[in-house]
């Protein structure tokens, strides 16, 4: 059939794979007729020059912080303006925390430096003390003031909280025995706090000082912790008897970081314990709260 293209749209017959060469259906020969008289009405109407075509007209709008445009007849450029504090628009990213500029934006990791920052200067108040640790150096949990001796239930694994002011490493933990016992240790360990402020799970089990002899003992340990909230952690394991060690009395201002459901007279909260340890330190602690106990004046080295 004759074209009808530019009047109206075609609407030609298609073949079937059954259709043979003189189907008198769908003329082989008229086929080709069609669609060449389809071609020569399209370039007809486009014309030998196709700059010369007339499209339908389109364009692109833009708003702020946008700004460019206009008909698609040329090439067009869009632009986005910068940000202030009063127009919105494009901002640099930036990981400094000390900046003043108010045209660019903190990423995640400035605001986790600005965070982590700012829990530590929390924590540095967070006791009565301000200590700033030096390497070499040990150091004690700031629980107590007054130094005193003390026996401590075989197997009981007693737990007493330990602030950290700043990020550290430890380099070694160690007590002092003051009463051998023969066939004694000591072991002694880290314990994470829960959110509770209660010991949770293990961080480091230090291994064993000798109690059998008396004196300053100490384990070599490399541990780094940040700054936070924790529990040092130490068992009498092995004697007959108890040994005596060198403890810890007299609560430092009336402060104590352990809260319990029910009021005390003129003790104060200063531990947990839980027993039965004999071995290494269970990876979870399951302590029970305690009071009017001396803690052992374990002591730490900063690396």
């Amino acid at each position: 059939m004759p074209t009808s293209y530019p009047s109206n749209i075609d609407n030609f017959s298609n073949p079937t794979a059954t259709d043979t060469l003189d189907s008198a259906t769908v003329p082989h020969a008229s086929q080709h007729t069609n669609i060449n008289d389809a071609v020569e009405a399209i370039e007809t109407a486009l014309g030998a020059n196709l700059a010369n075509v007339v499209l339908p007209a389109r364009t692109i709008s833009t708003t702020s912080p946008l700004s460019g445009g206009g008909d698609l007849s040329g090439n067009r450029t869009l632009s986005i303006a910068d940000a202030t504090t009063s127009v919105k628009g494009a901002v640099q990213l930036t990981d400094s925390v000390s900046s003043t500029s108010t045209t660019t934006a903190a990423t995640p990791a400035a605001v986790k430096t600005a965070n982590d920052n700012a829990n530590t200067r929390l924590l540095k108040y967070a006791t009565p003390w301000n200590i700033i640790y030096r390497s070499g150096y040990f150091y004690e949990p700031r629980i107590g003031s007054t130094v005193t001796t003390s026996p401590y239930t075989i197997n009981r694994l007693i737990y007493y909280p330990l602030f950290l002011q700043e990020s550290i490493t430890m380099d070694r933990l160690g007590a002092e025995c003051t009463a051998a016992v023969a066939s004694s240790t000591f072991r002694l360990g880290l314990y994470n706090s829960d959110a509770n402020g209660v010991p949770s799970s293990l961080i480091l089990d230090a291994g064993t000082i000798d109690t059998s002899t008396t004196g300053l003992k100490t384990i070599t340990i490399s541990q780094s912790l940040s700054a936070g909230f924790y529990f040092l952690a130490f068992a009498q394991q092995g004697g007959a008897t108890n040994a005596t060690m060198r403890a810890i009395t007299s609560i430092t201002g009336n402060w104590s970081p352990i809260a319990s459901t029910t009021m005390t007279g003129s003790s104060y909260w200063t531990s947990f314990y839980q027993d039965s340890i004999s071995g290494a330190l269970p990876s979870n602690a399951t302590p029970i709260i305690t009071n009017a106990l001396n803690p052992l004046r374990m002591q730490f080295r900063v690396a």
